[in-house]
């Protein structure tokens, strides 16, 4: 079989790769820009230079490969919409045009929960009418559109919607956490009783394995099997640090330290602390898998608590160790 992955370098995509290359039966593709980081790529991996930004890159690039599934990794996160929109949608439309054209037999695009996370409705299902929070959920909710217009037109497509990623080279939050959690400088909002599921990486790719082989198109929310509280989180993280669990911050307080922080922000400081901070910290985050381990089969071969410990230690020790 023949394979090709946009966003290899990125931090799921790096994760893909990795077991992907360790099938011999398969022949894998991956689409890098001339700034990526070609030595996070196994050398049995054909590299295609391209940007999923060019539409005219995306298609020599499948011409040449001719995969049979395409695994659509690349995004952005962060709040620059001229870069989200440039990343997200437009990407996404030349890499689902590209894809079309050259006669890809399945996608399998990553999209988001967050594309109708504003949703009330708890445990969060993929029925729920798009309605998203912010810039990147809007984002993805565009190119889940395009995405979907290109299914109508007979592209086969898988969409799967994970929820906040984790593992031991997440690049966002987990870094941050950890310094400050050791120097006892992160503190749990309110009561802690907020419950989140999260999801980590090995059993994400687990699921874009799984999405490979079906003919059902989603979407899928997909998430870790449970589901844990902030003060569980927070107090595995700490135990692994060696640290006692973090201390309690009232959130009426934590809501003016947050707007304090946004003041400072406006003269040149950079806190990455906001009163949306607060809110996004102190909310139940869960998200049916129902229909992904119905239909797809899918089962979390790792557990959270397991797969969370791992992390922090690993991340620990290539970083700050």
């Amino acid at each position: 079989m023949r394979l090709f992955i946009t966003g290899s370098t990125g931090f799921i995509g790096r994760h893909l790769v990795r077991r992907l290359s360790q099938r011999r039966e398969d022949e894998l593709f991956v689409l890098v820009r001339n700034t990526s980081f070609l030595n996070l790529i196994p050398s049995a991996v054909h590299i295609l230079r391209g940007d999923i930004c060019d539409f005219s890159s995306c298609q020599k690039a499948l011409a040449y490969s001719k995969p049979d599934i395409l695994f659509h990794c690349a995004g952005f996160v962060g709040e620059d919409r001229n870069l989200l929109w440039q990343i997200n949608v437009e990407g996404t439309k030349n890499i689902a045009e590209a894809a079309f054209k050259e006669g890809v037999k399945r996608v399998v695009y990553l999209s988001s929960v967050s594309v109708n996370s504003a949703n009330p409705s708890l445990p969060l299902r993929e029925e729920e009418p798009f309605r998203a929070s912010n810039l990147y959920g809007e984002s993805k909710i565009a190119a889940e559109k395009i995405i979907w217009e290109y299914a109508k037109e007979g592209l086969n497509v898988v969409i799967l919607r994970p929820c906040m990623v984790y593992g031991e080279d997440e690049p966002h939050m987990l870094g941050t956490i950890l310094w400050l959690l050791k120097r006892r400088l992160y503190p749990i909002i309110g009561k802690g009783n907020w419950r989140w599921h999260l999801l980590y990486v090995e059993n994400l790719v687990e699921a874009m394995l799984l999405a490979s082989e079906i003919d059902y198109s989603g979407p899928y929310n997909i998430a870790d099997r449970r589901a844990l509280s902030a003060q569980e989180v927070f107090t595995l993280m700490a135990e692994v640090l060696k640290m006692p669990p973090p201390w309690h911050l009232p959130k009426k307080i934590a809501y003016c330290l947050g707007g304090a922080a946004e003041l400072l922000n406006k003269v040149g400081f950079h806190i990455p602390f906001s009163r949306r901070s607060v809110d996004f910290l102190t909310k139940d985050r869960l998200y049916s898998i129902e229909k992904a381990v119905k239909i797809m089969g899918y089962n979390p071969p790792w557990d959270v608590k397991e797969a969370l410990c791992l992390s922090v230690k690993r991340y620990w020790a290539n970083h700050y160790a």
